[in-house]
């Protein structure tokens, strides 16, 4: 199950080490609207996990003013989430691996590595 929560700047800090401190073992993404082009100020919070987990966290969250969104807008903001994670994700192991990787030219130069018995 996956729900997305929205929350103003002010409220940041103590949801985050509420998230940090209380909910670190459910996976939580935190975004900044600004980013997928929203006019909110403030951040949008991407929870996947079991009903309860979730359940918890809104019942914790609730003091803070934090929406819950639903309908059309949820399923946006779930599909740019991801994308961005997916995109972030990518990039991680194309910098990660681009330099351990040999062109064909270093490869076929290279003596053959000697034989393990």
């Amino acid at each position: 199950m996956e729900s997305v929560y929205f929350y103003e700047e002010d409220a940041g800090k103590e949801i985050n080490k509420i998230l940090r401190q209380e909910f670190k073992k459910t996976p939580c993404v935190i975004k900044d609207c600004a980013l997928f082009g929203s006019s909110n100020k403030g951040y949008f919070l991407y929870v996947r996990s079991r009903s309860e987990a979730i359940d918890r966290i809104e019942k914790r969250l609730e003091e803070f003013g934090i929406t819950k969104i639903i309908g059309e807008e949820k399923k946006a903001v779930c599909r740019a989430i991801i994308a961005d994670e997916i995109e972030l994700a990518a990039l991680g192991f194309r910098t990660m691996f681009k330099k351990g990787r040999l062109s064909e030219n270093e490869l076929n130069q290279k003596a053959p590595l000697p034989l393990p018995y």
